[in-house]
């Protein structure tokens, strides 16, 4: 249950902050690899929140060390 609620509120967390630095600096596009999608930036967005805070609650529940 917390992992569907750290990737569902990570991921949009992600994708929205990454949303407004792109309109910030003013590109709409970061890159061609993938015509259409807004470039890998876009595919991966959400990832740079959702990874960390998974990993973090991995750590906690089962420890990493």
């Amino acid at each position: 249950m917390l992992t569907g609620l750290i990737v569902g509120v990570g991921g949009q967390l992600g994708d929205l902050s990454i949303s407004v630095i792109k309109r910030d600096i003013g590109i709409k596009d970061m890159g061609v690899t993938i015509p259409g999608h807004g470039g890998i930036l876009d595919r991966i967005d959400s990832l740079i929140y959702t990874a960390p805070l998974f990993m973090h609650m991995v750590d906690f529940y089962y420890g990493l060390n």
